[in-house]
């Protein structure tokens, strides 16, 4: 009979955050993982969340037999056993998050339940690059849904888009706010983007690569792509990256959660090094914190001064399509922006108490 090796960390990924069961199903799976369910029954909630907490930190291994993998996916399941419990199983000892999905859900109990997980990529070879950054699958599901005529609720099947990175786990996207540290002022992109069919301002964002060794890695190589910047280093040596979350951008059809994060960079190295770089694809410009966090709320006009460019005349003259403030306000309208504005404010306050003061603050209520 086949045996399979669990990892904790991945097991505790499985486990579903709903309906205020999530304790007592950790309870119930550390009883069949130590083969005593009588201990565990026994033992307080917060002493059950400890042990998996350090067990989740540890990531311990674990082996199992194929019958006591199904009584541990029919646990997952809160009780109900799942006809994909074989391949879920082996998602689950594999690691493979690309291609299998580790709690294929039950529609029973308010899930979308997988039925038909695809594994045909709708992004082809054909398609060029955009093979490296996405992948695009229909799966087949089950789901609960009301009846319009009788207001009945009845388990109904149909079809989800699901949309990932090729590596959403190893390389997820990054998003990061760049600020200046002796004036606290935003370093701002303009570029434009093929959906809206528009040029928008907001600050540096972009795919996890293959060749980054770790997210920060990533956001730092991202941050100089595009503006040219480095976080700055400490006395320490240290980078000044602050890792600020992971956030879903839209849970309705992306499994992508790309890290957010603030980096103090140096104003004036900044602009030394972008004018010198060639070739030019972005537009960087510094703005106000005040003025940046105006913009996510409203419209605002900028006078000149009220905002610089990073690149000289002669290098924007380059661009063929430089953008001026003078015909159309400034809007941060992205989501990625908003995001990141929101998380950074309180350690923003804290790195520059004379920007963020308490008149900041009340102007900030009145922008909304």
């Amino acid at each position: 009979m086949d045996r399979f090796e669990i990892s904790h960390a991945k097991l505790d990924l499985a486990v579903p955050r709903a309906y205020g069961e999530t304790t007592k199903m950790k309870k119930a799976l550390l009883g069949l993982l130590d083969d005593n369910k009588s201990y565990w029954e026994d033992q307080p909630d917060e002493a059950v969340r400890d042990a998996w907490y350090k067990r989740k930190k540890k990531d311990g291994r674990y082996e199992l037999s194929q019958s006591q993998g199904e009584t541990l996916l029919a646990q997952l399941h809160g009780g109900v056993r799942s006809s994909n419990w074989r391949r879920e199983l082996h998602a689950l000892a594999s690691g493979d998050v690309q291609t299998s999905t580790l709690n294929s859900g039950c529609a029973g109990r308010a899930e979308i339940e997988i039925v038909g997980q695809s594994c045909d990529n709708l992004i082809t070879p054909e398609h060029g690059v955009v093979q490296s950054y996405v992948e695009v699958y229909v799966d087949k599901v089950r789901f609960r849904m009301r009846e319009e005529q009788t207001s009945q609720v009845r388990v109904s099947e149909g079809h989800y888009i699901r949309i990932t990175p090729p590596d959403p786990v190893k390389h997820p996207g990054v998003v990061i706010l760049p600020v200046a540290h002796s004036t606290g002022e935003v370093l701002l992109v303009r570029q434009y983007r093929h959906p809206q069919r528009a040029f928008l301002t907001e600050i540096p964002r972009g795919f996890g690569c293959l060749g980054d060794s770790d997210k920060f890695n990533a956001a730092a190589r991202e941050l100089r792509e595009e503006t040219a910047a480095e976080p700055r280093r400490r006395v320490d040596g240290h980078q000044e990256l602050e890792f600020l979350k992971a956030v879903c951008t839209d849970t309705g059809k992306l499994v992508e959660a790309p890290d957010y994060f603030l980096a103090i960079v140096d104003r004036q190295l900044q602009e030394q090094e972008i004018n010198r770089v060639e070739p030019t694809m972005e537009d960087p410009l510094w703005v106000s914190l005040d003025t940046f966090y105006e913009a996510i709320f409203h419209e605002v006009w900028l006078k000149e001064g009220e905002y610089s460019h990073a690149l000289n005349p002669e290098r924007r003259s380059q661009l063929n399509s430089p953008h001026d403030f003078q015909e159309e306000p400034l809007v941060i309208s992205d989501a990625f922006s908003i995001n990141a504005a929101m998380l950074a404010l309180p350690r923003l306050a804290r790195r520059f108490p004379d920007r963020v003061s308490p008149e900041f603050l009340r102007r900030l209520s009145t922008w909304g």
